[in-house]
């Protein structure tokens, strides 16, 4: 149910000033105390502006967990990237140079410049913390949707600007491979792991016919158990418009690989009380031993919305699951985590669905 709830006299430009309101709902098993102060830190440097869908992940299989973050790129953010906002300066380092240099890349090829940037992503790793260094996740549609992203703008321009040199030959041979044995296929994700231990290229397919799955693994290079994948594949094929999977690739395909099914409608209207599929989802990775009870539990309670005034305006503050993985790191264990997060919209767009659609 909705609730209304008033700020007085407060500056909420910066999600952390939001706080107050989000913490009632975190419940420990998807949000534990201890990772409460990395989450606040976070919603503290993200300007409400920069960002259309605010991300956590958390994981499933375990009463605790690191809980990750990310932010879905708004039509503001590469102004506040490049020179900052008056409410939040511009972030500083090598790192957020090089997201810069991919910004300018992505404006100047998309069509038209600004209409696609929520197809960027930050993510955040808390095991980073308490940097704030991202790792950077962008779609990639090589055959008539982006005329301008041709594959030599992805390989030769866009992931070298966004790395601060060229791919290493090997790794953009198997990155080249990859998406030539993805026949039939034409919804990708990159993803430029450049904070992790191991930074790495992820290639992420999301359309990919099961015949597909043995030639793409041979040309990578991926040494894992097919079988397996194929198995996971089929049992969560039933519930959801798709599988995708997400290879990494750093001079050979690590044996970490994620499983992900998902659902094609908008994120607020695929909540578990408008698609009855996330049942579905849910049991197969109980099954597995990757979700807890009382993480099942709390994910289902996150959806909802909330009507606040911020900046003397009236708002909505929205809650949503995203979408759930499958990791399997390559020593026979089966992780679960689960991607939920939070919006604010205007409360007339918000009231022409999106509230509506999340009860």
């Amino acid at each position: 149910m909705a609730t209304a709830h008033t700020m007085r006299d407060a500056h909420t430009s910066r999600f952390g000033e939001l706080w107050p309101l989000l913490a009632p709902y975190l419940d420990s098993a998807l949000a534990p105390l201890a990772n409460r102060p990395w989450m606040h830190e976070f919603l503290s440097f993200v300007p409400r502006s920069a960002t259309d869908y605010l991300g956590f992940e958390a994981r499933l299989g375990a009463e605790d967990g690191a809980t990750d973050c990310a932010l879905n790129l708004s039509a503001a953010a590469p102004e506040w990237l490049r020179s900052g906002l008056p409410e939040a300066s511009a972030p500083d380092g090598a790192e957020w140079d090089r997201i810069r240099a991919f910004l300018a890349l992505w404006v100047e090829s998309g069509m038209p410049p600004l209409g696609d940037m929520t197809r960027v992503w930050l993510e955040f790793d808390m095991a980073a913390a308490p940097a704030l260094l991202p790792n950077l996740m962008f779609g990639y549609w090589p055959r008539g949707h982006e005329p301008m992203r041709t594959r030599a703008w992805l390989l030769d321009r866009a992931i070298p600007a966004a790395l601060g040199a060229p791919l290493p030959p090997v790794t953009r041979g198997l990155l080249e491979g990859g998406l030539d044995a993805c026949v039939g296929a034409n919804d990708f994700q990159i993803g430029l792991m450049s904070a992790r231990a191991l930074p790495a290229v992820r290639l992420c397919v999301f359309d990919l016919p099961d015949a597909a799955l043995a030639d793409l693994v041979a040309a990578i290079g991926w040494r894992g158990d097919v079988g397996q994948v194929a198995a996971l594949v089929a049992a969560l094929r039933p519930h959801a418009d798709f599988v995708g999977l997400h290879f990494d690739l750093a001079g050979m395909a690590l044996p970490r690989i994620g499983i992900e099914p998902g659902f094609v409608a908008s994120s607020w209207r695929r909540q578990p009380h408008l698609e009855s599929r996330w049942a579905g989802q849910l049991d197969v990775f109980a099954g597995l031993g990757a979700l807890t009870p009382a993480k099942r539990a709390a994910l289902l309670a996150w959806p909802g919305h909330a009507q606040v005034m911020l900046d003397g305006r009236p708002m909505v503050l929205l809650r949503g699951l995203s979408h759930l993985k499958l990791v399997l790191p390559g020593d026979g264990r089966v992780e679960g985590k689960a991607y939920f997060g939070l919006a604010v919209r205007e409360l007339a767009q918000a009231g022409a669905g999106e509230s509506d659609a999340l009860g």
